[in-house]
């Protein structure tokens, strides 16, 4: 069907309009031989050929979509043969009766139009013009936002819906039933909502098509029943001729590897060439290759991952056999390895070759999607799979697999429990001892599973310390033969990794950390094993002298600055005057204001450890000068490695402080390692009679490194 055209259509039953797109079917039997073309080409094996079909499936679907949205679009301009125009009343009427078995809803719309329903789309019919009518199809306002099937489904339903709607309209409106329902029409609305057909004898000859609606009714099903069974036996062909091309294919890869004689032509008389022997790892021992048999060995060998072994099998082929990773992955453990056929006949392996054994005792395995459950792999080719043994990797201390004579020993923690303890590194930084602890043990929390505690201790000095601890006991564990990972859960790039030798107390262990980047790094580098981490923290601690805070003078402080200064008849109010001892004089600021945001900085000779600040807010000259003038509210203190804080200045009269020595003292709970102090005006509240903001004295206390 063309709907561009826009002919008028006039049907002859309740078929469907057209097939419904079927016929671009096609697209995917192309679709489908360009991928087996392309993945032919690729040299990928089947896995390259399902991959190609997968992608050119899903562009052929793609392409067959936006054809049949553009035609599900052009059927609203669709026009359908009229004989005559009966009133929308009457055609309601009539369609009600005859619609409503389909499961059809015909309501009367705004327009006074038919207005049909099913299957969540809405028809409405609408007269033309000339002698012909549309019919609109539109989605309700839910079925518009929240409708997910494609432009494929809602074509095919609607060249349905379209059919049977335009042809029971058609058939009520033909000519001869259409002047009937004029004569009902006579009797006002009444009759006809009431009169249905006219009675046999005002039927003509003409009069049968349009009396028989129902028998055509029932015709258009039995052609939907018959489109139904054209449409289960095109998807059957098309699944059929899918199989039958995936099964050439597949018949036409084996064929080229046997026939172009791979092993033939990557060995030679002496053995394998490159090509081959660069793909298998093979162990350092020597074996020769004619007299080796894993059959003729008495004693069990053992091997561990990454190192091949070569298995002749009784009916005369060879494989290479290799494990290459165990580990765990939502849950689940698996153990992948890699079959190769070096013969020169094709093998059946698969995962009855293998039997796994966790802590000495025999493992059951899942099935899972890498199971290579039996396969026969051609000559030259090789086959990956995994095991899916029934454990927790976490727990498991010893992992065996078993494949004849053989035993691959993947994992086994012995050297790991040897190392379990305590390990430490002291230094200092900024002056300050700083030791760092690091734990391995087995935890009670994951049933025996390795766990790492790492503690960060500073030791200040005059009884001052931090502790920072982090406790990676519920997070995953990875075992290396050189190093154990441990990530969190839920950020895999989190973590420590822990590097070992066979003698970790005597060698200690070298920590690194996962995403320095984005998290402080502050447990990379060597540590050295002991058995009482105790007698290290007591150890530091008599290292570290107490010392006594004083008042840091002239011989302390480099250089006092600024920000603004106060100038008048009397002279300047500078900053030096806070350090004179002197109440007469005051550092007042020199900007229009109360001086929110003035500052001063004092710089010391060499970083100095600070412990207390006094201030003598406001100036203290007497009673009517200190009213006169501002005083500070609230001031930040700011230092050199970026640590700042903020302090509310208490409030007081002069005869409060007139005999203190201080106003505000500010102790910290550890010295504070600084090269310069920054005193930054925040809040402040002028004076009766002058906004200038006034500092009397101002005493820093604290002690150098080297005292």
């Amino acid at each position: 069907m063309d709907t561009k055209k826009q002919e008028r259509l006039k049907l002859s039953s309740m078929a469907p309009l057209d097939d419904g797109g079927r016929k671009y079917n096609i697209i995917y039997i192309v679709a489908v031989a360009l991928g087996v073309i392309i993945g032919i080409c690729l040299h990928n094996g089947i896995e390259g050929i399902l991959g190609v079909n997968f992608l050119t499936l899903l562009m052929a679907l793609t392409i067959k979509h936006c054809i049949l949205d553009l035609k599900w679009k052009g059927l609203r301009l669709q026009k359908f043969y009229l004989d005559n125009k009966v009133p929308y009343d009457a055609l309601i009427h009539h369609l009600i009766g005859q619609l409503t078995p389909l499961n059809f809803r015909v309501e009367k719309g705004s327009e006074e139009n038919p207005v049909i329903t099913h299957k969540k789309m809405i028809y409405d019919v609408t007269y033309g013009e000339d002698d012909s009518f549309t019919i609109w199809w539109r989605k309700s306002i839910v079925g518009a936002f929240f409708d997910f099937r494609t432009s494929i489904y809602h074509y095919r339903n609607t060249v349905v819906d379209m059919g049977i709607i335009g042809y029971t309209v058609q058939q009520i409106c033909c000519e001869n039933m259409a002047n009937n329902m004029q004569k009902n029409a006579m009797y006002g609305s009444e009759a006809c909502s009431t009169s249905t057909m006219p009675t046999n004898s005002e039927i003509s000859t003409d009069q049968v098509n349009s009396n028989n609606v129902n028998q055509y009714l029932s015709r258009g099903k039995q052609t939907i029943n018959i489109q139904n069974r054209k449409k289960c036996l095109g998807i059957g062909a098309g699944i059929v001729m899918l199989l039958l091309i995936i099964l050439g294919s597949l018949s036409w890869l084996g064929n080229i590897s046997d026939n172009e004689k791979v092993v033939e032509k990557n060995c030679t008389e002496d053995g394998y060439d490159e090509e081959i022997v660069k793909e298998t790892v093979f162990t350092n021992e020597d074996y020769d290759e004619e007299d080796y048999s894993i059959e003729d060995m008495d004693e069990v060998l053992s091997y561990g991952l990454n190192e091949s072994v070569i298995f002749e099998l009784e009916d005369g082929g060879q494989i290479s056999v290799i494990f290459t990773e165990c580990g765990s992955r939502n849950d689940t453990a698996y153990i992948s390895y890699v079959i190769q056929n070096i013969g020169s006949i094709p093998v059946m392996v698969g995962e009855s070759m293998f039997s796994v054994y966790a802590n000495d005792y025999i493992a059951d395995l899942d099935y899972g999607a890498n199971t290579v459950y039996e396969e026969t792999i051609s000559v030259g080719r090789k086959v990956s799979g995994q095991l899916y043994p029934r454990i927790t990797m976490e727990q498991v201390r010893k992992l065996e697999i078993e494949c004849g004579d053989v035993t691959f020993l993947l994992r086994d923690t012995s050297a790991v429990d040897a190392m379990l303890g305590t390990y430490y590194r002291q230094y200092k930084k900024d002056g300050d001892n700083v030791i760092d602890e690091i734990q391995l043990y087995r935890s009670e929390y994951n049933n025996g599973g390795l766990a790492i505690s790492a503690k960060h201790h500073i030791d200040y000095g005059n009884g001052f310390d931090f502790d920072r601890d982090s406790n990676f006991s519920s997070w995953n564990c990875e075992l290396y033969d050189d190093r154990i990972e441990f990530h969190s859960y839920l950020y895999s790039v989190e973590g420590l990794v822990i590097y070992y030798s066979n003698n970790a107390a005597r060698e200690g262990i070298y920590v690194a950390q996962f995403d320095s980047a984005s998290t402080e790094d502050i447990f990379t580098g060597n540590y050295e094993w002991t058995d009482n981490i105790q007698v290290v923290y007591e150890s530091a601690k008599n290292a570290k002298e107490e010392k006594e805070s004083i008042l840091l003078n002239d011989l302390y402080i480099n250089t006092v600055f600024a920000s603004s200064e106060l100038m008048d008849s009397a002279g300047t109010y500078t900053a030096e005057a806070l350090f004179d001892g002197d109440r007469d004089t005051c550092w007042a600021e020199g900007v229009d204001g109360d001086g929110e945001g003035q500052y001063i900085e004092i710089y010391f000779s060499t970083p100095i450890y600070l412990t207390d600040i006094f201030l003598l807010n406001g100036y203290m000259k007497n009673e009517d000068v200190f009213n006169n003038n501002g005083k500070i509210d609230r001031v930040e203190f700011a230092f050199s490695d970026g640590y700042s804080f903020e302090m509310q200045l208490d409030e007081y009269t002069y005869q409060d402080i007139v005999e203190q020595s201080y106003s505000d003292w500010l102790k910290y709970d550890s010295p504070i390692y600084t090269e310069y102090l920054k005193i930054t005006i925040l809040e402040a509240s002028s004076g009766e009679k002058y906004d200038d903001i006034c500092l009397s004295e101002l005493e820093v206390w604290g002690y150098a490194d080297s005292e």
